[in-house]
């Protein structure tokens, strides 16, 4: 699914709001959900899931091309974990 969709959907449930202004909606929800990740803030939706980020430590991994170690330093990746409701849907 991407933004378009999204916006044809709400389009549909909301007839009587204009598509610049959900569009402007689905812009903010995503940028405030980026800022909180950038600020190291858990942001859990109920009944959806949770985005965190997860500290992924400094390691050495084999380049194939150079046949070398090479590091890798510590990074932070954001990851999404599911509701139990959620997942019950796509099972």
């Amino acid at each position: 699914m991407d933004k378009k969709i999204i916006l044809n959907v709400l389009k549909e449930r909301h007839p009587t709001l204009e598509v610049s202004y959900l569009e402007c909606v689905v812009d903010k929800f995503f940028q405030i959900i980026a800022q909180k990740l950038r600020n190291s803030d858990r942001i859990e939706i109920r009944n959806f899931g949770v985005f965190k980020l997860k500290e992924l430590e400094e390691r050495k991994i084999y380049n194939p091309h150079t046949a070398t170690l090479v590091n890798v330093s510590k990074k932070k990746i954001p990851t999404f974990k599911c509701s139990k409701n959620l997942h019950k849907l796509s099972a």
